[in-house]
């Protein structure tokens, strides 16, 4: 895009529950593998990415990837994608950091997605939240010894319960992302996503 995401950036995909926000990231590390646009933001350079997520199980992942309709050995070298750690996403558990690190030291990502932020902050108010932003920084590398700049990050996020009546579009949809203003006030850009109505047979978003 123009700049929506870019290295040594840090950005927010927020939605409700079950509306497709991994499928999305999914389909954003497949754009980076092969050079398709994502959600019609162009990609200017193709990109490895890391997904670190304790959403979906190694059947939910083959499922999903086998829908693509991408052969797999497009996507090898360019996709990593962890099992869902036993105890979450601990930046506070030195062996967690350590095998990240050793990850991303040995992948080398040009973008880096964490699925679901509230698995990193455990609270809501803004200095657990500020905290959490803190630990992520600290891991992530400031750039790789063969030259290539710090990683994108992606930050997979929940919107709160709308109240009754409540209709919100453009930049508004900010205050519907779950817990403290930080989450939407350290990225360099936010993505809302929203399903399309109510109808639990529609798909779209």
């Amino acid at each position: 895009g123009d700049f929506h995401l870019f290295r040594g950036a840090l950005s927010v995909l927020a939605g409700p529950p079950g509306c497709g926000k991994s499928r999305a990231a999914t389909a954003a590390a497949v754009a980076g593998a092969t050079g398709k646009p994502w959600f019609g933001l162009p990609v200017h350079a193709k990109f490895r990415t890391l997904i670190v997520q304790c959403e979906n199980g190694p059947v939910r992942l083959k499922t999903e990837y086998s829908d693509l309709g991408v052969p797999p050995e497009t996507l090898d070298a360019w996709i990593r994608v962890t099992p869902p750690p036993p105890f979450g996403i601990r930046f506070d558990n030195p062996i967690f950091l350590k095998q990240l690190k050793a990850i991303l030291a040995d992948f080398a990502p040009g973008l880096v997605i964490f699925d679901p932020w509230n698995r990193i902050a455990r609270a809501e108010m803004a200095a657990a939240m500020m905290a959490a932003f803190g630990q992520l920084l600290n891991v992530l590398p400031p750039g790789y010894p063969n030259g290539e700049p710090a990683p994108a990050t992606l930050i997979l996020a929940h919107t709160r319960k709308p109240r009754p009546q409540e209709r919100t579009s453009g930049r508004g949809l900010l205050n519907l992302i779950a817990g403290s203003y930080v989450l939407f006030s350290v990225p360099r850009s936010v993505f809302i996503l929203q399903p399309a109505s109510d109808d639990v047979e529609d798909q779209r978003v």
